[in-house]
C-alpha cells in the first residue's frame, strides 16, 4: 500500500583561496526482496637621497699672476681651502643622507599599509565564505529562513533509493533497516536523526541543519524533539508553521495542493510519486515509522494499539524496541502514519493511522490490502519500507 522515490544525489562544493602578499596575489517488487541501490612588493625602497654629494671645491686662491707671488701667500686663501673644508661639512650632510630616514622606509614600512592584508585579513570577508555556504542554493544553509529562500528547507520523508542506500554500505542489506535504526550508535533515535542528517546532505550539501527523527520511545515523544517551526520541504514549500499545525490529520500549513495529500522526499518529490512497482504501477510505499498516537506522543494500548490497528490486541510495543529491534517478534509492530491516502476523498492521519506487519527489514510495494500487524512480518509488509519523516529544528 506504499510507494516511494528515489531520489538523486547530489552534492556540490566550492573553494576559493586568495592569497595577498605584499603587492601580489594568484589566485522491485516485494517478493524478490531487492532494492535500487541505489607576497610583496616590497614596499619598494624608497630612492636613496642624493648624497648631500661632495660640494665642488672652489677655485683655490689660486696662483695669481706670478707677480704678485706674495698673494701666492694668499695661498693662505688656498686655506680657502678651509671653504672647501666647508663644503666637505656639506658632504657631511651625508648626515641628510642619514636623512635615509626620510628614506621614508618608515614608508616603505609603510608595507604596514600592506599589513592591510589586515584587509586581506578581510578574508574574514571571505569567510563570508560563510555566506558561500548560502551559495548553496540548492541545499540552503544556516542562517536566517526566510519564505521562499533555499535555507528553510525542514521537512521530508526519507526516499527509498537514499534509505536503502546507506543501509547496504552500512551492513549489507538491500531490504532496508527494519526497525533497528541505531547505524552504528548507541540507541534508535541517535541513529534515525544519524539517517535523517546522511540524506539530508546528499539532497542539500552543507544545509547545515540539526535534524531528527519524527519518532516517539519511552523516552521522548516525537513531537517534542524537532523544534517550534515553520518547516518547510526542499523546494521552500510551507508544511506547518507550528507543532499545532504539524499534528494535524494532514499538516495544517500546506497551501500547495500538490504535496497535501502526496507529503515530499528529500528532493522535494511528491512521496507517492517516487517509483513504479513491478507491475507499472505508482509504488504503494506510504507506511511510515512514526512510533507515535495522532499527537505526535508514544502509542500506548488506549491510544492506538488496538485502533486501526491490524491483529487486534495482539500488540504489545509499536516502536520496535524504541527502534533497536530488527528481526520479527510476536506483538512487535511498529505504529505508521501514511504520506498519501489510500483510497478517493479519506484524508488519512500522516502520524499514525495503523500497526506494520513487523520490525523486520523488507519492504512491499504492491497494493495488498495491508499486513497483518501481528509482529511476524516486516517493516514494509502492509505497503512500505520503514522510511521515516525528518524534520530540522528551529530556528534555523
Amino acid at each position: 500500500m506504499e510507494h516511494r522515490a528515489l531520489g538523486n544525489w547530489a552534492s556540490a562544493g566550492i573553494v576559493c583561496s586568495l592569497v595577498l602578499t605584499v603587492g601580489a596575489c594568484s589566485s522491485s517488487d516485494g517478493t524478490d526482496g531487492k532494492s535500487s541501490t541505489v607576497e610583496s612588493t616590497t614596499g619598494g625602497q624608497s630612492n636613496i637621497a642624493n648624497t648631500g654629494g661632495t660640494v665642488a671645491v672652489g677655485p683655490t686662491g689660486g696662483t695669481v699672476s706670478s707677480g704678485g707671488a706674495v698673494n701666492t701667500g694668499g695661498a693662505a686663501a688656498t686655506g680657502g681651502r678651509t671653504a672647501t673644508g666647508g663644503g666637505v661639512a656639506a658632504t657631511g650632510g651625508r648626515t641628510a643622507t642619514g636623512g635615509v630616514a626620510a628614506g621614508g622606509r618608515t614608508g616603505t614600512g609603510g608595507a604596514v599599509s600592506i599589513g592591510g592584508n589586515i584587509n586581506t585579513g578581510g578574508k574574514a570577508n571571505t569567510g563570508g565564505a560563510t555566506s558561500t555556504g548560502g551559495a548553496i542554493g540548492a541545499g540552503g544553509s544556516s542562517g536566517t529562513c526566510t519564505t521562499g529562500n533555499s535555507n528553510c528547507f525542514s521537512f521530508f520523508v526519507t526516499s527509498r533509493a537514499r534509505l536503502f542506500a546507506l543501509a547496504q554500505a552500512f551492513n549489507g542489506s538491500t531490504n532496508g533497516w527494519g526497525g533497528d535504526l541505531r547505524y552504528g550508535t548507541g540507541d534508535g533515535l541517535t541513529g534515525a536523526d544519524k539517517i535523517c542528517t546522511a540524506i539530508a546532505e546528499a539532497s542539500a550539501p552543507g544545509n547545515n541543519k540539526t535534524w531528527k527523527a519524527f519518532l516517539s520511545t519511552t523516552a521522548v515523544n516525537a513531537i517534542d524533539r524537532v523544534g517550534n517551526g515553520p518547516w518547510y520541504d526542499r523546494l521552500n514549500r510551507i508544511i506547518a508553521n507550528n507543532k499545532t499545525e504539524l499534528i494535524a490529520t494532514r499538516p495544517g500549513g500546506i497551501t500547495n495542493s500538490t504535496i497535501k495529500d502526496n507529503l515530499p522526499n528529500e528532493d522535494g518529490t511528491p512521496h507517492h510519486n517516487e517509483e513504479t512497482n513491478s507491475q507499472g504501477q505508482q509504488a504503494d510505499n506510504h507506511d511510515i515509522l512514526t512510533g507515535s498516537d495522532s499527537d505526535g506522543k508514544l502509542c500506548n494500548s488506549s491510544a492506538c494499539w488496538n485502533s486501526g490497528a491490524m491483529g487486534g490486541g495482539s500488540i504489545t510495543n509499536a516502536n520496535c524496541s524504541d527502534w533497536t529491534l530488527g528481526t520479527s517478534k510476536s506483538g512487535f509492530a511498529p505504529r505508521v502514519g501514511h504520506t498519501w491516502p489510500t483510497g478517493a476523498g479519506t484524508s488519512d492521519d500522516w502520524i499514525s493511522r495503523l500497526n506494520e506487519d513487523g520490525c523486520a527489514p523488507g519492504y512491499n510495494l504492491i497494493q495488498n490490502s495491508g499486513g497483518t500487524g501481528t509482529g511476524t512480518g516486516t517493516v514494509g509488509g502492509g505497503g512500505g519500507y520503514g522510511a521515516i519523516y525528518c524534520l530540522a529544528t528551529s530556528p534555523y
